[in-house]
């Protein structure tokens, strides 16, 4: 007997506020942005389309971090922090003594903030264009960690639209012709504001893992280590500030 379906069965206003999500739905908008929610390994945050939607990989980037030894006397900071996925699981998870995000989009640092405040996590969040001379970066820290824009012009035929269409452009892409353009930039002001000893860990695009190996070696980071994703895939990096 087939299941009825319609008005008769849904309480008062259910079904007006179904039928909106179910046109974003038939459009190809991530049922993510449609809820209003995504996981983020057992933390439940908000997303719009000023955030990308939290993805798998990055949650074994966090568990990389996680490895850290006394954390409790170690900062982070998540640069490009988009949801503030990164930077909320680490202190969630961890027990680091100070832990911050910072992105350049105004609207993805309202979305942090109020996943920080819904989950009572303490989080420093700063704006900031890593691209700018000078960002405004001030201090030293023991640790960064980035998922910067990695995906590449020319891949963006192959992309789902579900992603294509309605997630953020400016967290997605990088143009060809400098495709390892944030990796680079991250690392020269690492230079700068890391401790001797501090850890850079970036999640990677499997194109360009030679070019920001390369970039880890230019700048006279050590200790550089490459790990493969759940996929097999070339996804994570990280190298370290030498201590002399």
């Amino acid at each position: 007997m087939p299941i009825p379906f319609g008005p008769a069965i849904w309480p008062d206003g259910k079904v007006e506020k179904l039928e909106p999500m179910l046109v974003r739905l038939e459009k190809k908008e991530p049922l993510q942005y449609v809820l209003g929610k995504a996981w983020f390994g057992d933390i439940e945050l908000k997303v719009n389309a000023s955030v990308l939607i939290p993805r798998p990989e990055t949650e074994e980037l966090v568990h990389w971090l996680l490895e850290t030894k006394d954390q409790k006397d170690k900062t982070v900071l998540d640069l490009c922090t988009g949801s503030g996925c990164i930077a909320l699981a680490l202190r969630k998870k961890g027990n680091w003594s100070m832990v911050s995000g910072l992105d350049v989009s105004v609207g993805a640092l309202q979305v942090a903030r109020e996943n920080g405040e819904h989950l009572g996590l303490n989080v420093d969040w700063l704006e900031a264009d890593l691209l700018k001379t000078d960002p405004g970066i001030s201090g030293e820290w023991d640790v960064w960690v980035s998922n910067p824009p990695y995906v590449l012009s020319s891949e963006k035929a192959a992309i789902e639209p579900n992603v294509l269409d309605f997630e953020p452009h400016l967290a997605l892409f990088v143009e060809d012709t400098d495709a390892v353009l944030f990796y680079r930039r991250i690392l020269e002001l690492g230079c700068r504001h890391l401790k001797p000893g501090g850890a850079v860990y970036f999640e990677l695009n499997p194109l360009t893992v030679g070019e920001v190996a390369e970039a880890f070696s230019r700048l006279d980071y050590v200790n550089v280590e490459i790990r493969k994703d759940m996929f097999g895939k070339e996804r994570m990096m990280r190298g370290f500030r030498p201590l002399v």
